[in-house]
């Protein structure tokens, strides 16, 4: 439950969140292994798909089957990208460092780490991260 107002003014006390409780990192820790399952298998569905290819001697399919090779490649890249996050996470878990803002340090609230299982930073954080991006025009990781 959220217990303060969220604004630009750079105070970080007007953020607040429940702290997420080690019965939380248990149960998201769960849901990581869930979710890395269910990508782990989509990655070996896409892979399986781009190897794959139509035989066929019909010319006017080639560009079909190169098209959905590419795509499937794509998506195989994508989900290996959301793989690495989720073994990043699991790994905060282990060094007990998981739910700490990489930018801050502070802890970050229980309901935005349910909503993003594998976010980074807080939401002030964040924040200020979309401001400067939209201010300078760049990309902050």
């Amino acid at each position: 439950m959220l217990v303060g107002t969220f604004g630009n003014t750079g105070n970080r006390s007007e953020v607040k969140s429940d702290p997420i409780s080690d019965e939380d990192i248990i149960r998201l820790k769960d849901l990581l292994l869930e979710r890395r399952k269910e990508i782990c298998a989509k990655i070996d569905s896409f892979r399986n798909d781009a190897v794959a290819g139509n035989d066929s001697a019909n010319w006017e399919e080639d560009g079909t089957d190169v098209f959905n090779r590419e795509f499937a490649f794509k998506m195989a890249g994508s989900s290996n990208d959301m793989l690495n996050q989720i073994d990043d996470a699991l790994r905060k878990i282990e060094e007990k460092s998981y739910g700490n803002c990489e930018s801050c340090g502070e802890k970050i609230g229980r309901l935005r780490m349910e909503a993003l299982l594998f976010c980074k930073t807080c939401i002030q954080c964040q924040s200020e991260s979309e401001a400067d991006r939209k201010m300078y025009g760049r990309i902050t990781v």
